[in-house]
């Protein structure tokens, strides 16, 4: 994942599809943790709807740089997404 740019022209993907690959996924997953992994990409992902355009900017170009497909990422992550919100919303 170190030295990946984001910066890849990719044709015909959605704006959600990034330059990430699975084996990227993995040494993420191998490095923090499911657990952690989830926690995170929750935040990033509540991140990409923050009210500052740079905010959302960075937030979805580091999206795009780690995961290589998001419909999967949020079934996976759904439930710590959604503990979080709520928790959030309850504060």
């Amino acid at each position: 994942v170190a030295g990946t740019s984001g910066k890849a022209l990719l044709e015909g993907g959605s704006d959600d599809e990034g330059s990430s690959t699975e084996a990227h996924g993995r040494a993420i997953i191998e490095v923090l943790g499911r657990e952690k992994r989830n926690e995170v990409l929750a935040a990033l992902y509540m991140v990409r709807a923050d009210v500052s355009l740079s905010v959302r900017q960075a937030a979805l170009h580091v999206w795009k740089t780690i995961v290589a497909n998001t419909p999967k990422t949020l079934r996976e992550i759904m439930p710590v997404l959604m503990d979080t919100l709520i928790a959030s919303l309850a504060s």
